[in-house]
């Protein structure tokens, strides 16, 4: 089942590569910038706060809606719906909040997990897989979502937590295989700004595709 979604997945991505890219461009942009700008503060003492600042913003606000607005959009394209891109911005920001309160909840279910011990971690990254799917294509509640995903994910154990695993070891090697391109023997503290955040945005756009295209395959044959 989980092939054959991924299969699916990348099939559609592939035949609607350049609409979808070309609406998320501006977003991916603006988080590659910010992901990578973020960093750099941090890494200096006297920005530090600010960057720590930055950093939130990204990654509670920024992230979750340009994933609100990836998915939104590949699941249009996957059922040959045609919106104008306005309105994927203003459909995504009905979502935003409980989409921000999701990702502060999985992060530290995950990262519990994790510091517990790393299987409890990688079960409950298979639990949370769908939660965004249940408020973004359901409209359902914080609550709600985050009981239909576990519930889906007991009953289909193997799959969601193939999902999670194949989502974060694409990513993980992408990312290793970047920085190796870029730098000198990983180090990166000497990497141009901008080619750090072209880096960066494409490490966010394959996060994006993978979760638009093969995992919400997967959602929409396990949920509907």
């Amino acid at each position: 089942m989980l092939i054959e979604s991924i299969s699916k997945g990348f099939s559609i991505y592939l035949n609607t590569f350049s609409r979808f890219t070309l609406l998320i461009f501006p977003l991916i942009i603006i988080s590659g910038f910010l992901s990578t700008l973020s960093t750099g503060l941090i890494l200096d003492e006297t920005t530090r706060y600010t960057g720590l600042i930055l950093f939130i913003l990204y990654n509670f606000l920024i992230l979750p809606f340009l994933t609100i607005f990836s998915i939104l959009l590949a699941n249009d394209l996957s059922q040959n719906i045609k919106r104008e891109p306005l309105a994927y911005y203003l459909v995504s920001v009905n979502y935003i909040f409980r989409i921000f309160i999701l990702s502060i909840i999985s992060a530290i279910l995950i990262g519990l997990g994790f510091f517990l011990f790393i299987i409890p971690g990688i079960y409950l990254a298979g639990m949370v897989i769908f939660v965004n799917f249940f408020v973004i294509l359901r409209n359902e509640s914080i609550l709600v979502a985050l009981q239909e995903s576990f519930k889906t994910g007991n009953q289909n154990i193997g799959s969601c937590i193939g999902a999670a695993l194949f989502f974060w070891v694409i990513t993980i090697l992408t990312t290793l295989i970047i920085i190796r391109l870029i730098s000198n023997d990983g180090d990166t503290s000497n990497v141009p700004f901008i080619l750090s955040s072209m880096s960066s945005c494409f490490i966010i756009y394959i996060q994006m595709v993978l979760i638009s295209f093969p995992i919400l395959q997967l959602y929409r044959k396990l949920v509907t």
